[in-house]
């Protein structure tokens, strides 16, 4: 948080605090999503689609900061 609210302008620090708000939701609603997928299918099955994810974000991200 602090090295965020360092490198933001006034204006942009309070959507960079919103945008970290949701990304936490995220987590805790993917957090239980991801407990109930375990719960059913098994971790081998999850640990799959983790990986999954993360290609897919890693991908997001790559593609984000070649456009900005």
């Amino acid at each position: 948080m602090p090295m965020i609210t360092d490198t933001i302008s006034e204006d942009k620090l309070e959507r960079s605090i919103i945008a970290m708000v949701i990304f936490g939701l995220g987590e805790v609603m993917g957090g239980l999503i991801i407990g109930q997928i375990i719960d059913r299918r098994g971790s081998r099955y999850v640990a799959v689609v983790n990986v999954l994810i993360v290609f897919i974000m890693t991908f997001v991200t790559l593609a984000f900061l070649g456009i900005n």
